[in-house]
């Protein structure tokens, strides 16, 4: 087994399937660890969904014929596949297979809104409706029977669907195409929502290209689905001769935060003339989900970090995921909240030799510390923790990660650490910056934030709402803030994001709070205010066919804040204006 070429949630996964199948499958929840299955059955082999990050031009075809590796189509630099945890270390050995890692979970991350941006002008001005181009829409579903989309959506891939042979870029799930377009249900809500935005053409909340046509899938929620998903709308689009811009309002923290993840590669690999990637932001800008800090060689600092129960009252793994220079290194430890504290762990030497993963006991709770060497994508330093939660585990409790300095190049070393799950960091290390993760710090991406158009509403029983927690005309406070950890700018633009009114699936349950009446209703976050953007990007993809993301960014005029030209971190370039 070659250690090296694993992502670490992999590599854990991995040490714990050799202690035991049971181990595995006691530590494997859906939300968390979506890629891996590990039925207790040991007729059926334990495996697991991942990503394949290969050489240019790499030759897998041996490989399609191993026993326990099935690699689906689509893809060069990225691929995806399902390995039996038997073949993996088969699958290491292979020259073209640079790095795999498992499925990581995502999130779903819009009237005046039109109007504030000069949409109705531009429109009434060019003509343009998005006749001629798709828009994949990569989330929850949508809800074929809306009017707002009758007549214009082409296929729906539902990655949720059993017993389906799927489609070359991943075979699994069921397409559908035709009449069999409504048996594809978006019980969620947030796709249909999104797809309103973009391009729904009812006259009451009327989206941004209303003659744009759908190519739909619903998604697991997994990185390993989306990127599948973008290969598949932009494979059906070349098959039609189309244009394309995919929406991805969704997105989460596993990654590196500067653009070298699978899924960030992916979508740089997959975009081009005539095929443009809209990305939300984020809406994670006040949830103290990241921690900064500098520290000197043989000093010590200590980030506290909140951990609770979900909203279910559920307490489910913590993990963390840091990273500093592949010049530097540190050592970290963690402390329980009842005292008992692991060992410093240093960079342990990771590949064929062994797993640079240590397990620890703390009381109940069980936690693994990886230190592997540089990371094969960007030569810096990745460490990450895992806090195993028992069965019984209730309540909220503090770890604290410490982290003791060993060399620096520059005398001191820069370390950011994200939070996943429900874990909140505390004091002077908490910051609101880098909240912008995988698949929004993609290079070729549109990454979108949200601007404030609205803040009250009408519900459909005819009460007067409002949102008390956001300033209208302003950043909407939850938008994610870049830049990423490399230095580069992130979020790239703004455009409204709430509170937007728009489709309802009606296979969703919604609060009649938000509803407006039964077929709209308003929601916010970035979510909202990417599909705003892939709407614009269809207009002028249906101006110019062969429009690329760079040009696109240089057509759209930007609104200044008080003559002065936005925060960069906050607003991108600034908020669209479609009136210039």
């Amino acid at each position: 087994m070659d250690y090296s070429k694993l992502a670490p949630s992999l590599a854990i996964a991995y040490d714990q399937y050799t202690e035991g199948r049971e181990a595995l499958a006691d530590h494997v929840q859906e939300d968390q660890m979506p890629g891996f299955v590990a039925p207790r059955d040991f007729a059926k082999p334990a495996r697991v969904v991942v990503t394949l990050e290969c050489a240019p031009d790499a030759d897998l075809q041996d490989l399609e014929s191993t026993a326990g590796i099935e690699i689906n189509a689509g893809g060069d630099r990225v691929r995806t596949a399902i390995v039996q945890l038997d073949a993996l270390p088969t699958l290491t050995q292979h020259p073209g297979v640079e790095r795999i890692a498992p499925a990581q979970p995502v999130h779903p991350l819009m009237d005046v809104a039109p109007q504030k941006v000069g949409l109705p002008a531009f429109r009434a001005k060019t003509k343009l409706t998005g006749r001629g181009v798709i828009i994949g829409v990569v989330d929850t579903g949508i809800d074929a029977r809306h009017p707002a989309f009758k007549g214009r959506i082409l296929r729906i891939w539902d990655q949720h669907a059993r017993a389906g042979t799927g489609v070359p870029e991943g075979r699994y799930g069921i397409e559908y195409k035709g009449d069999d377009l409504v048996k594809s249900k978006d019980d969620h809500g947030h796709g249909t929502h999104v797809a309103g935005i973009a391009a729904g053409s009812d006259t009451k909340y009327q989206g941004v290209a209303p003659e744009a046509e759908f190519v739909v899938v619903k998604t697991k929620m997994t990185n390993v689905g989306i990127i599948d998903g973008i290969q598949y709308v932009f494979r059906l689009a070349k098959d039609l001769g189309k244009p394309a811009v995919v929406n991805l309002s969704l997105g989460g923290h596993s990654d590196p935060h500067d653009g070298t993840d699978a899924m960030c590669k992916a979508i740089d690999e997959q975009s081009g003339p005539g095929r443009i990637v809209c990305c939300a932001a984020g809406n994670e800008a006040e949830d103290n989900i990241h921690a900064q800090l500098d520290v000197k060689p043989g000093e010590i600092q200590r980030i506290p970090c909140i951990h609770g129960p979900d909203s279910k009252g559920v307490v489910q793994d913590l993990w963390f995921n840091g990273w500093y220079a592949g010049s530097d290194q540190v050592e970290v430890a963690v402390t329980a909240p009842d005292g008992l504290t692991t060992p410093y762990q240093g960079v342990l030497p990771n590949g064929p030799k062994g797993s640079p993963y240590k397990k620890y006991q703390l009381g109940d709770w069980t936690v693994w510390v990886g230190s592997p060497g540089p990371d094969s994508r960007n030569r810096d330093h990745n460490f990450g923790v895992r806090f195993q939660a028992p069965a019984n585990a209730t309540g909220s409790r503090t770890w604290t990660l410490l982290v003791r300095g060993k060399k620096a190049a520059k005398q001191k070393t820069r370390v950011d650490v994200w939070a996943l799950g429900e874990g909140r960091f505390s004091g002077p290390h908490a910051r609101n910056s880098m909240t912008i993760g995988s698949p929004g710090t993609a290079t070729c991406a549109l990454t979108v934030a949200a601007y404030t158009t609205k803040t009250r509403w009408k519900d459909i029983d005819n009460n007067n709402r409002e949102a008390i927690w956001l300033k209208q005309d302003d950043i909407a406070p939850f938008s994610s803030l870049g830049p990423r950890r490399d230095g580069k700018p992130k979020p790239d633009l703004t455009a409204p994001g709430a509170l937007i009114v728009s489709a309802l699936s009606r296979d969703s349950v919604k609060n009649r709070r938000w509803m407006t009446d039964q077929n709209h209703v308003a929601m916010q976050g970035t979510s909202m205010a990417t599909p705003f953007v892939a709407g614009v990007i269809a207009l002028l993809l249906s101006q110019e066919k062969t429009l690329t993301s760079d040009k696109a960014m240089t057509k759209i005029a930007y609104a200044t804040r008080n003559g002065k030209k936005p925060d960069a971190d906050t607003w991108g370039r600034g908020l669209i204006d479609l009136a210039k």
